[in-house]
């Protein structure tokens, strides 16, 4: 299950660009099971100038919630293997952000 925390917003290009709610779909795919993510940024949020998220093609994704039994590191390596080069995973310190680049 996915969670949206309230007050995220979304560009209309993040639903009609497959590659990028590919994203989501492999976030939900790696993560553990009894997991639910929570997206806290779409294109919302402060983040830097010409931001992906600006762009409709980034999200973020918690892990304050994480299950300790399990590595965020590892969840992280696991979406950058299944999404490939295209994308950019990156986990910051309260949160794990994701990018479609192509």
């Amino acid at each position: 299950m996915i969670k949206v925390k309230p007050g995220v917003k979304f560009h209309h290009v993040s639903f009609i660009q497959p590659e990028v709610l590919r994203i989501i779909w492999i976030a939900q795919l790696t993560a553990p099971p009894e997991y639910e993510i929570t997206i806290t940024s779409g294109c919302d949020g402060k983040h830097v100038v010409n931001s992906s998220h600006y762009k409709g093609k980034a999200f973020d994704f918690r892990i304050r919630d994480f299950p300790e039994k399990y590595s965020v590191q590892t969840w992280v390596d696991m979406m950058q293997r299944k999404l490939g080069d295209c994308y950019f995973v990156l986990r910051e310190s309260n949160h794990i952000h994701v990018q479609y680049n192509g």
